[in-house]
Parts: structure tokens; sequence; C-alpha cells
């Protein structure tokens, strides 16, 4: 059993159970739609009023989340580290497409690791888009792969464009890639050069917001 402030893990005789501790029904339902939607997640089973979903039908899986990876030097796949990218794309663009919400700024402890694939766990983090705004409600510490205006926040409640979070992510992205310091690991993003990876990640890194955009085919 995994327990965070934010979600349960259980392995039961059906599988995986991921059980969101959350109130807010419109969050949980959210997040819930967008893990059931993930293209690798094939037998997924909501439970609870958008509480509970299996994410797994083998109870044996083993489940990491990204700051355990990092803390235990955990060895991950080529596959994995570039999947990351991927499945957080997935996940925030049916997030924000569709049900209108975001996440801030991503929370490794949030961030499972199945086999060679990703999700994010916790509706707590989720926010409502509107005119494509964002709220923050918390004061967030100096960090180089947090998008400065977040940083530039002083009095909550407050608002960020919700494309701050394509920033955070392609810093996470490299960082999982090189296992390198974040100034270093922009530096050895021309490594990829040529790749789709490479050209999605440099348009997240962006300092015009209205440059920031996904184009995956």
């Amino acid at each position: 059993m995994l327990i965070e402030e934010d979600y349960k893990l259980k392995s039961e005789e059906e599988g995986i159970i991921l059980e969101l501790l959350n109130e807010e029904i419109g969050k949980n339902q959210a997040l819930i739609r967008s893990i059931k939607r993930m293209s690798f997640i094939k037998t997924s089973i909501i439970m609870n009023n958008y509480r509970k979903i299996r994410i797994s039908n083998r109870k044996d899986k083993e489940i990491n989340t990204l700051e355990r990876i990092e803390k235990n030097k955990i060895e991950i796949s080529e596959e994995s580290k570039v999947n990351f990218f991927l499945n957080m794309i997935e996940q925030l663009s049916y997030l924000i497409n569709e049900e209108k919400q975001s996440i801030c700024v991503l929370n490794k402890n949030n961030i499972l690791n199945i086999e060679n694939n990703w999700i994010y766990v916790s509706s707590k983090d989720l926010g409502v888009i509107e005119n494509n705004k964002i709220a923050v409600n918390r004061v967030y510490e100096k960090d180089k792969s947090i998008d400065e205006r977040l940083q530039k926040i002083k009095e909550l409640p407050s608002v960020v464009d919700y494309r701050t979070i394509y920033y955070n992510l392609a810093c996470v992205t490299l960082k999982i890639i090189f296992k390198k310091r974040l100034e270093e690991s922009i530096e050895l993003l021309e490594n990829l050069e040529g790749s789709k990876l490479y050209y999605n990640i440099k348009r997240c890194l962006n300092k015009e917001l209205e440059d920031r955009n996904i184009l995956w085919v």
C-alpha cells in the first residue's frame, strides 16, 4: 500500500486501486476521467462515485512515485523517459480541452510510474481554467523548473496563465532524461535535435506563453 497526502494506492484481489483523498467531486471526476482515457490503461473500472479507479488488473505490478525514483536512484528505461512527456501531455490535453481544468505545478509525489508509463493522481492539484487563467493558492519557493510568473506571486489567492505548466513539464522531463541539474539538462537538449520530443520541449520552454504549444502528430 502507498499512502500520500492526496491519495491511497492499494493492492486488492481485483488489481491495484487508486483512491482519491479529496472531497471536491468536480475535481475527482475530471481527474478520474483523464486517467480512464489514458491510452495505456486498458482495464480501468471507476468506483465509489469517482473516488476510486482500478489502474491495473495485476495486483503485483510495481508502482513508484517520481519522487521515490529520483530519491532512490531507481533506473528506468529509455522508453519510460520519453513516455513521461507523452503521458503527461496526453493527460493534460484531456484535462485542458475537455474538462477545462489543469495542474499548476507538477508534484513528484503525485506522479506514478507504472512499468513504462506515467499518470498524475492528485485531484487536489487541479484548478479550473477561466479566460486562460488558473487559480494559485500557494506561494512557490525559488525553483528554476517552475515558471518565473509563479515565483513572482506574493499575494494569495492569485491567478496565472495555465500554460505555465508546459514550462514545468519540459524541465521535469529534461531532468528525467539526462539526470543532471536543470541548466545542464537544457544544454543537453540539443542532443535530441531532429526528434519530435526536441521540438515539443523547445516550444514548452518558450518565454512567451503564446508560443507554448504541443504538436505531437
